[in-house]
This record gives C-alpha cells, sequence and structure tokens, in this order.
C-alpha cells in the first residue's frame, strides 16, 4: 500500500481533528519538506531559496481547510451520511477519459473528503 492510500486509512479511522494527521497530510502534498520535532503545527519546506517554515492547515477540523487538497479537475459528486454502516462518505469524481471515482469513508464529511482527495492523488500521480 502507497503512502498516500495509509494514509488515507489513517485519516479515516481518525475519531476527531489531529494535528499529527494535519502535519502528516502537508508532509505528502511537499516532496522536499519535514517535520520539526515537537512542533505539530508546522514544517520545514526547502523551495530554490533555501528553506522555510510552513504553518499547517487544520484539514482535519475546517472543511474549507481539507477542499483545499482537491484537486484541479476532480469534483463532489457525493456526499452522504447513508452509507454501509450509517457513516460519512464522500465520493470525487474525474470526468476525463477514462472518468474515475474514489471515495473516502471516516467519523465525518470532513475526514471522508480528506481521505477521497489523498486517493484522488494516489491515483492521478501514482
Amino acid at each position: 500500500m502507497s503512502d498516500l492510500l495509509q494514509l488515507a486509512a489513517r485519516v479515516e479511522d481518525a475519531v476527531g481533528p489531529s494535528l499529527v494527521l494535519d502535519r502528516d497530510i502537508a508532509l505528502a502534498l511537499y516532496p522536499r519538506a519535514a517535520a520539526i520535532p515537537g512542533n505539530e503545527a508546522r514544517i520545514l519546506v526547502w523551495d530554490g531559496n533555501g528553506r522555510t517554515h510552513l504553518t499547517v492547515k487544520p484539514y482535519t477540523a475546517l472543511l474549507d481547510a481539507a477542499m483545499t487538497l482537491r484537486l484541479e479537475g476532480w469534483h463532489v459528486s457525493m456526499m452522504t451520511e447513508c452509507d454501509q454502516n450509517d457513516s460519512a462518505a464522500v465520493c470525487l469524481t474525474e470526468n476525463e477519459e477514462p472518468c474515475r471515482d474514489v471515495v473516502g469513508r471516516g467519523v465525518n464529511m470532513i475526514t471522508s473528503l480528506i481521505a477521497a482527495c489523498l486517493r484522488a492523488r494516489e491515483v492521478t500521480h501514482g
């Protein structure tokens, strides 16, 4: 299982907002980044000009922050709380050929959306 898929599974298992998950999501977004020991709210990112500190978005706490994870070309095609076990579920769809769907199932819509976004990144970028 890839790192993104493992992270998606961890997000789905979360019972609420988590600074550690927020940090790990941010680290997955920036290939040239590193955690700062003892500080879950910030990461180090290396760009062409050296390194910079980046404040981690509260992905697991705010729907608006989670929505920033959605890749261009993918749209939310379904959000429901009537899934298999009455859990929250979010389906993202990419309408390019071939049409692709990914699903996230978490404790709430936020974690479900994040998991779906991480799976979309895996499908798109491998």
